[in-house]
């Protein structure tokens, strides 16, 4: 069974492969049958950094300053805000060679997971040493942390022959959703794949599928809080799925809906890929398009662009407080947020 889900993790960084392809080849005028309320004002641009890397991701923010990580440097932290950064190298005493890992950060701790041994390390943000073991073999394929000691997960089911959802307490105790927040359409493995999120402001998690208009709200112990949907009517995943030998994998370029998604302060930022019936081509082809929900109710609220940098799509972005971080290949674009109050005062 471990050399299966293995297989299917492994199959499914095909993603990465085919987003290019399946955008480039997406018909630019076809309706979609939604609109958005698009704020043309929402961002005001700070400044761009050069961050010498295409590799790099959000690991996590705090009130002062945001994360990141990179994909080829295991142990490795970019510490940033507005005007400055310094390169922390985390100590790992368990492991402190790591080839493959990604980092997390729930501030006052910092989480570290072997993604090919399927272990989770934790240390605290004070000395950037890594303390604990959290898990050492959960065959996870998802997580994040929720509180001290406790971790949302995806887990493979035996019993459902699927993706769910698991916590994982301070007694190192795996506890399954028995409901299965995530709900299968085709094969259980790529038409229930997505984001796991978790807004600490709220203590609510939120799960949001690729391939299709939905994502999940529920509290730290798994509770179905709603069941949401965002704007455009893809209800159902288009995907087609293929075997290999063992293995399930996508047959041809998925039906990509939802691409990146963070939540922050109660609100669900998710970049999606389709462009509104009422939006203007031109101004859609050069921007990528964020839609912002209200998490506790799964209410959709509006939407704004983050412009194309040097013709390059977004990546990777974060918010935190009043500024957006945004990542284009090798730079890196900060900007303010306008506040919501201020959007809709002259309404």
């Amino acid at each position: 069974m471990k050399k299966f889900i293995l297989l299917i993790i492994a199959c499914s960084s095909v993603v990465v492969v085919v987003i290019p392809y399946w955008l480039s080849n997406r018909k630019p005028n076809e309706k979609n049958g939604f609109v958005r309320r698009i704020i043309s004002d929402k961002l005001t641009h700070i400044n761009t950094t050069t961050v010498q890397s295409a590799h790099l991701y959000f690991a996590g923010s705090n009130r002062h300053y945001v994360y990141l990580a990179k994909s080829t440097a295991p142990l490795q932290l970019i510490e940033l805000n507005q005007s400055d950064y310094r390169v922390i190298h985390l100590q790992n005493p368990f492991d402190p060679i790591l080839s493959e890992s990604e980092i997390q950060l729930d501030s006052p701790y910092v989480y570290v997971s072997d993604l090919k041994r399927h272990k989770i390390f934790k240390g605290g943000i004070d000395t950037w040493q890594l303390t604990e073991e959290v898990v050492q073999n959960g065959f996870y394929s998802a997580y994040v942390p929720i509180s001290n000691g406790s971790l949302a997960l995806r887990v493979f089911s035996d019993d459902s022959s699927q993706y769910v959802l698991a916590k994982r307490n301070h007694q190192s105790t795996f506890t399954p959703n028995s409901t299965s927040l995530l709900e299968k359409q085709i094969d259980g493995f790529f038409c229930t794949d997505g984001m796991l999120r978790y807004d600490n402001s709220r203590k609510l998690l939120a799960y949001i599928y690729f391939y299709r208009n939905q994502f999940i709200c529920a509290d730290t112990n798994l509770n179905l809080v709603y069941r949401g949907k965002t704007i455009d009517t893809t209800h159902y995943a288009r995907i087609k799925v293929g075997k290999l030998k063992n293995a399930s994998m996508l047959a041809s370029p998925p039906f990509i809906v939802n691409r990146r998604a963070i939540v922050e302060r109660g609100r669900l930022y998710i970049n999606s890929t389709l462009k509104g019936d009422n939006e203007n081509i031109t101004t859609f082809n050069a921007s990528d398009v964020i839609d912002v929900y209200d998490l506790s109710t799964g209410t959709y609220e509006y939407s704004f662009y983050i412009p194309r940098f040097q013709n390059t799509r977004l990546r990777h972005f974060t918010v935190n407080g009043d500024n957006l971080y945004a990542l284009h290949d090798a730079f890196l674009n900060v900007y303010s947020l306008k506040p919501d109050a201020a959007l809709f005062s002259m309404e």
